[in-house]
């Protein structure tokens, strides 16, 4: 065990509380801090076990043998689903219980009698035997005093055989820890960073199944799909058991709309985990991009069934309510998923585009104001609370939401759009003429930002100028009631 990391994390609970080990995201950044010099596949490791909450798990043992079992479940479950060395996981986990615990398992060496010191002797010490006397000269000759015996041989053989071992065990330890950093920056979307950690995995064992997953994982939330297909079906060749690899792939494939591809990958992976929740959860998202959100929904409660307490599970049976239309299951799923996991900025976003459909603007202001607070740099946060602020005619309010949206996001059509559209109720009539002129440069199809671009003008008496803006608008958009309205207006019908 790792009796320097042993230290440091103990201080760091008696200084912050047990509850510290709750927060894995900053013990990461405190071991980071002091633990640099420590071996980076350990930290990584018990930074893992922290965001898969085994520390909880190892506090609801009653008893010395219970926890040996669930240190022994645990460490599989990291060697299955993460790929981490057997030896390693199972020495964080012992490091993890002499936190929780205060309880270090003794090593052998420590376990035996200690070491009798010799009495001082009046003879001489023996001298030492000098090593053998290479001779050099062409060709190089070695002493006749050594001798290839069967035993020598097999001595060599196996130290060869032990230093080739070593090289693969730090290098696998090299690997994991790659990964478990990827999988880190994944966790907080930081998708470049996870990438690049995975690559590193890649690059010093090219035949890591898990590398290649994780990686494809990240391309295809950058929407890079080409890529994602790519690294999944070499995962899939390296390991023809991958789940992940087959449901992520098959992911994928349903958002390119190759829906044949997708079940197959689907079926596939089912066949392989029937009764994970996990292989379960990513179908969901594989039938919603298929459009068959019925089917989505009922997958969700089985998986659900499956593991109520996990609250990526109530978040995606809410995804599939949202896209369904059904507002108030979704908002159900959302307020299930956030009582389980507070912080869950993803389900404060998405309960506040359910209540947005549902006209009730405070709220989306309420839960969109929480989504900033967690992840300031989220920009539809700002661009939805944005437009609720301008339907609730707060103009000053919409004005500040769009613009930081803008300021994140330089070319997001829409923010500029309900700018341009709020300085137009203010009355700003230039600065919406100019906000609107930049949406319709930025989306030259906007058919409401024609519209609206079109009313300014009319305001301002540039009638030739309104009418050409609301007659593009209805050729974009001939239902464009609001288009109609303005025009009628303009020409006196």
């Amino acid at each position: 065990m790792n009796t320097n990391l042993l230290e440091i994390i103990k201080k760091l609970v008696s200084e912050q509380g047990a509850e510290i080990l709750d927060d894995s995201k900053k013990v990461n950044a405190y071991l980071s801090d002091m633990a640099a010099k420590e071996p980076k596949p350990q930290r990584m490791a018990l930074v893992k076990c922290l965001m898969y909450g085994f520390h909880t798990e190892l506090q609801k043992t009653n008893s010395e043998d219970d926890r040996q079992r669930c240190k022994n479940r645990l460490a599989q479950k990291l060697f299955d689903d993460e790929g981490l060395d057997i030896t390693l996981a199972k020495d964080t986990l012992d490091l993890l219980e002499a936190v929780l615990f205060g309880m270090v398992a003794e090593t052998p060496q420590q376990k035996s009698a200690p070491t009798p010191i010799p009495e001082p002797s009046s003879q001489p010490a023996p001298q030492p035997i000098p090593p053998p006397i290479l001779v050099t000269g062409s060709p190089l000759q070695i002493s006749p005093k050594v001798k290839y015996t069967k035993r020598n041989v097999l001595i060599a053989c196996a130290a060869v055989a032990i230093v080739i071992a070593g090289f693969f065990v730090i290098r696998n330890g090299i690997v994991t820890g790659h990964i478990a950093q990827g999988v880190i920056y994944f966790e907080e979307r930081s998708w470049d960073s996870a990438i690049d950690e995975f690559s590193k995995a890649i690059k010093i064992n090219p035949n890591n199944s898990d590398a290649y997953s994780w990686r494809g994982i990240s391309y295809s939330n950058k929407d890079q799909n080409d890529l994602a297909i790519a690294d999944q079906t070499r995962a899939i060749k390296l390991n023809s058991k991958n789940v992940r690899a087959f449901s992520r792939r098959g992911l994928v494939y349903a958002e390119i709309g190759d829906k044949y591809l997708a079940i197959a990958d689907l079926q596939e992976a089912l066949r392989l985990a029937p009764n994970d929740p996990r292989i379960l959860n990513n179908c969901v998202y594989i039938y919603k991009a298929l459009g068959e959100f019925e089917l989505a929904i009922s997958i969700s409660t089985a998986a659900i069934r499956l593991d109520p307490t996990d609250a990526d599970y109530y978040y995606t049976r809410g995804l599939a309510c949202y896209d369904n239309s059904q507002y108030d299951a979704a908002i159900a799923d959302f307020n299930e998923a956030i009582k389980i996991e507070p912080n869950f900025t993803l389900a404060y976003y998405w309960r506040g585009r359910s209540y947005y459909y549902k006209r009730d603007y405070n709220q989306v202001i309420v839960d969109h104001t929480q989504v900033i607070k967690i992840d300031p740099d989220l920009t539809d946060a700002y661009y939805w609370r944005g437009r609720s602020y301008y339907f609730n005619d707060n103009y000053d309010q919409a004005i500040s939401d769009q613009t930081q949206a803008i300021k994140i996001a330089p070319d997001f059509a829409e923010a500029y759009y309900y700018r341009g559209d709020a300085y137009r109720m203010k009355g700003q009539t230039d600065t919406a003429i100019s906000d609107l002129t930049e949406a319709i440069r930025l989306n030259p199809n906007y058919a409401n930002a024609y519209a609206s671009r079109g009313a300014v003008y009319s305001r301002k008496g540039q009638t030739t100028l309104a009418i050409q803006d609301l007659e593009k608008a209805l050729q974009l958009e001939p239902n464009n009631n609001w288009a109609k309205d303005r025009l009628r207006e303009i020409r006196g019908w």
